[in-house]
């Protein structure tokens, strides 16, 4: 990881997978189940599944060509 000047940040991809190996369903999936856990538990937990949404729309919006 390094923090550029301007502020964003940029992350090395120490595994990557083509967007055609990604399961949209699973993601879809898997997106539900972290927002649904995003309002439970510890605030570590509560975390964690908000970083689980974001990578879950992320993947979502590669999938669909999203910029």
């Amino acid at each position: 990881m390094s923090m550029n000047i301007d502020g964003s940040l940029s992350v090395l991809a120490e595994e990557a997978v083509k967007i055609d190996e990604i399961d949209e369903a699973l993601v879809r999936q898997e997106l539900e189940t972290a927002q649904r856990k995003s309002t439970e538990g510890s605030e570590v937990d509560k975390a964690e599944n908000l970083i689980r949404v974001e990578v879950c729309d992320a993947l979502l919006k590669a999938l669909s060509g999203g910029h």
